[in-house]
């Protein structure tokens, strides 16, 4: 299901009921929630705070527990994998930066790799078979990322990749009785792109395959409504979630008054942009109008998603003007 452009909307239901706004790791705003645009602070300080996962969330918001997970939608995301990825078991892995220091290795964001490009194809013929002396199969994938179809989903807890962001690796490694498989392969991929760096490659050094999202046998999707999905980063996981929903994707540059489904989701990520400009660009597409329209009772709910927690705001919350501090974030602050 592809994109449609700005504007085509869904005449059979044309009003937007609620909207939700999926801003990943917003409570890590360096300088802390004083650092938002004001209409947004002045949202989330209004809003009601539950405290949750980003997958709680929105399996709560679309009424459809549980959520696909993300190797799942991954799957779901990709054609050649699609027929197979709610009735099997999958694990992602991204190709990742570790940083060596004096005192520890560090783990940096997954690295904008193209597993299909011709110029990686001599790391990709040793990274698959490193797989298949594991007895595992890696299955096509179009995008900076893999997907191996599993027989049973791992008995080993796996960190996302923003989770292990800026920690040791020895504090984020897979833990768990299949934990010792995992490590290794995490070594041993490290020790392919090792090899390669003779091919001048400064991305290749320091680079490791970094496993996580293991799911399998999803439930079809319960929701009941229309949904159209909007999506900044144009993420394989939230393409597999559209899919998942039988949702419209959008294009990236619809705005609030363009929607014409009775839910719309925005994914809005933060990561790898100017942060103050990516927040003004979501308040003046989205947050604003909802806003205006929440107030004037034209919208039931904006929700508001981030990493730990979710921010409801309904008619009344809006108007709650005396509410001015913001929870959930590690530096809160008071706005002015």
């Amino acid at each position: 299901m592809g994109p449609i452009e700005p504007g085509a909307g869904n005449a059979a239901d044309p009003t937007l009921n609620r909207l939700i706004l999926h801003v990943p790791l917003i409570e890590s705003l360096p300088g802390g929630a004083v650092r938002l645009p004001q209409p947004l602070y002045r949202a989330l300080a209004r809003a009601r705070r539950v405290a949750c996962d980003a997958d709680q969330a929105l399996a709560s918001l679309f009424g459809s527990a549980p959520l696909p997970a993300p190797a799942v939608s991954s799957a779901l995301a990709e054609p050649r994998t699609r027929r197979d990825a709610t009735r099997g078991h999958w694990l992602r892995f991204d190709p990742i930066r570790l940083l060596p220091d004096l005192t520890a290795v560090w783990v940096d964001r997954p690295l904008p790799l193209d597993f299909a490009s011709a110029e990686l194809q001599p790391v990709v013929a040793e990274l698959r078979t490193m797989f298949e002396h594991d007895g595992l199969e890696w299955r096509p994938s179009g995008g900076g990322f893999g997907l191996l179809s599993l027989e049973k989903s791992p008995d080993c807890e796996f960190l996302p990749p923003d989770a292990a962001h800026g920690m040791r690796l020895d504090e984020v490694l897979p833990t768990g009785p299949d934990a010792s498989r995992w490590r290794k392969l995490i070594n041993e991929s490290q020790m392919v792109f090792h090899q390669f760096r003779a091919m001048g490659r400064a991305d290749q050094q320091g680079v490791g395959l970094w496993f996580w999202g293991a799911g399998g046998n999803s439930a079809p999707s319960a929701v009941s409504e229309s949904v159209c999905v909007v999506d900044r980063a144009d993420s394989a996981i939230v393409t597999g979630l559209a899919e998942w929903l039988g949702a419209e994707r959008l294009d990236p540059g619809v705005r609030f008054d363009e929607a014409r489904t009775a839910c719309a989701y925005v994914h809005w990520p933060l990561q790898g942009t100017d942060v103050q400009a990516a927040l003004g660009q979501l308040v003046d597409a989205w947050l604003a109008p909802a806003m205006h329209a929440l107030r004037r009772g034209r919208l039931t709910e904006i929700a508001i998603v981030g990493s730990s927690g979710c921010w409801h705001l309904r008619r009344l919350d809006a108007l709650a003007l005396w509410r001015r501090a913001v929870d959930g974030f590690a530096s809160a602050g008071e706005a002015d």
